[in-house]
């Protein structure tokens, strides 16, 4: 098979056995058929193993690694290290993809010669079984207000959307990465740490990669109440590593002081989000945490939103008043 034409796809797996299938059949059924198919085993306990090496059996493109569990990033990473591809996408076990999707991103990426080609995605919520689809790229005004952003430039570098860049969801597998400019840049996900593809973007960004996006809904996301990123665990704490890391990297960069503010609208939104996802006897200290990391105005729009109460700041003092119930 010619090294030049091969699309790597990983796949790491973990206790999906429930969605494998669909998964493993989306990415099979594939237009574009000179694809690897990656499938990291990482010490599952159900049945996913199996569900895979059946699959394999069948197609000789599937390559099956079994490990002891190690978590998603270095999963992530033992996948691009087998990689043979000329470029790489990557694939979450409980999501799709489009009949379509390598093979328009892999046209994308060799008419526009780009590193990275990104596409639109469909949110799959299971428990409200339906689907939906929005705009990807969301950017911030000077004034910190939030757009729904449709139109881009067909070739971009990450300084051509500055405004859009941690506005916009950071994920890693919505794209198509040319192998050779992860490898040269040594582009890795941060083992042992959950919100890793917050880190992985911002190496990307800072390594000035040129872009295209697509926007076409090529993948499919399902929207799990149970998983990692979704579920109450102390794990959630792991964004305050996350954002120390990145504040560091940003540390004498041109783009810094601009992606700076932008991280800081999303520490805003995500430090409210994760304080539901905490367990109960960490929120004292976590908002102890939060405190010293936004600004006096935002730290108690934090506590209106997260406490549900109302609060009049004097500067020298603060009238707190909890709402009633209805």
């Amino acid at each position: 098979m010619d090294k030049k034409k091969l699309i790597s796809v990983i796949i790491p797996i973990y206790n999906t056995e429930q969605y494998l299938k669909e998964c493993l059949d989306s990415v099979c059924s594939q237009s574009y058929k000179d694809i690897e198919i990656i499938c990291i085993n990482d010490g599952s306990t159900d049945n996913s193993e199996e569900i895979t090496r059946s699959y394999a059996q069948q197609d000789q493109r599937i390559k099956l690694i079994s490990q002891k569990n190690q978590g998603l990033s270095i999963t992530r990473n033992n996948g691009v290290s087998q990689a043979q591809g000329e470029y790489l996408f990557f694939l979450d076990s409980d999501d799709t993809i489009e009949q379509n999707a390598i093979e328009t991103l892999y046209n994308r990426a060799k008419r526009t010669q780009a590193d990275i080609v990104i596409c639109n995605l469909n949110k799959i919520y299971d428990s409200k079984k339906k689907e939906e689809s929005s705009p990807f790229w969301k950017r911030i005004d000077s004034k910190g207000k939030i757009h729904e952003q449709g139109e881009i430039p067909i070739t971009f570098r990450p300084s051509n959307i500055s405004d859009y860049i941690y506005i916009t969801p950071c994920y890693a597998w919505n794209k198509l990465y040319k192998t050779e400019f992860l490898k040269k840049h040594e582009i890795r996900f941060v083992p042992h740490i959950i919100y890793e593809d917050i880190i992985y973007l911002t190496d990307i960004i800072l390594s000035n990669p040129q872009m295209s996006y697509c926007s076409e809904a090529l993948y499919n996301y399902r929207m799990r109440d149970d998983s990692l990123c979704h579920r109450t665990d102390k794990k959630q704490l792991d964004i305050i590593k996350v954002f120390k890391i990145i504040e560091k990297k940003l540390q004498g960069s041109q783009e810094g002081k601009k992606l700076k503010s932008n991280l800081y609208h999303m520490k805003k939104y995500l430090y409210t989000w994760i304080y539901v996802k905490i367990p109960k006897e960490q929120k004292e200290e976590y908002k102890k945490i939060v405190r010293k990391e936004l600004r006096r105005k935002d730290y108690n729009r934090f506590l209106e939103i997260t406490e549900n109460v109302k609060i009049k700041d004097f500067f020298l003092f603060k009238i707190i008043k909890k709402n009633k119930k209805a």
